[in-house]
């Protein structure tokens, strides 16, 4: 029975709920652009620059990939997959946990836990980056609509929800956190780990409420940001006994 209620606070919380977060995050993006096909025609001569975190902030000498609509599929997949894979991986342990072959503090070769653990760090690490690739284009012509405190507000989130939940899991793992029966170490860091979230949390919807129930403008189209301002100037008019001069040549 305690073993059962630690896999349960380990596998029924937050994990389904922040893939589909990242998804939703970039599709917000791309929405406020005016969408897919508004968004081409804006930078339709721009490129992405993919030399950002968390997979490649180091690789400076990366090309810039041009702003296609195969790019925005690619970066529309990464996120997807997670939000689709991740479920999954957590059914499968499930399961595998039903048939005695996954346990948790078995990070052995040999056990499917780090195997599994290891594809949802890829997974993740893949949707992050293409979520960072066009917060990174878009930054400028989504200021209006406060897309640096939303992605703040993103942020927070993946580092509650990933990195405080990992360090109190390890902690709970090398008996740091001591069990108080009939809960076991690792159940009770997770126990913990689950009330910060939500108070956590509860702050943190409070402060979305004010930045996205806000109404914000629409952006002006592609052809009128491309405008150029001589265009509007008026050519001068002269009108000299009823003949109008227009740059020095009269007109009848």
């Amino acid at each position: 029975m305690r073993h059962t209620h630690e896999f349960k606070l380990e596998f029924c919380s937050s994990p389904r709920f922040f893939a589909i977060v990242i998804h939703k995050f970039l599709m917000m993006m791309i929405k406020d652009c005016g969408g897919q096909k508004v968004l081409l025609r804006r930078f339709e001569n721009g490129r992405f620059t993919i030399s950002t975190g968390p997979c490649c902030c180091c690789c400076l000498c990366l090309p810039r990939v041009p702003i296609t609509r195969q790019t925005l599929f690619w970066l529309k997949l990464g996120t997807f997959q997670f939000a689709v894979f991740r479920p999954v991986l957590i059914f499968l342990s499930i399961v595998l946990w039903t048939n005695g072959n996954y346990v948790l503090n078995n990070l052995s070769p040999k056990g499917p836990a780090l195997w599994i653990s290891c594809f949802v760090g890829a997974l993740t690490l893949c949707a992050l980056w293409a979520v960072a690739i066009m917060f990174r284009k878009v930054r400028i012509l989504l200021k209006c609509k406060n897309i640096i405190p939303k992605f703040a507000l993103y942020q927070f989130i993946v580092i509650l929800n990933q990195l405080q939940t990992t360090i109190i899991n390890i902690f709970a793992a090398q008996k740091v956190i001591p069990c108080a029966p009939p809960l076991s170490s690792r159940a009770r860091g997770s126990y913990i780990a689950q009330q910060l979230l939500i108070m956590e949390m509860f702050l943190i919807t409070v402060i979305s409420r004010v930045v996205y129930r806000r109404k914000y403008h629409d952006l002006e189209p592609p052809e009128c940001v491309a405008e150029e301002p001589g265009d509007k100037e008026e050519t001068p008019k002269i009108i000299l006994n009823g003949v109008v001069v227009e740059d020095g040549l009269p007109k009848v």
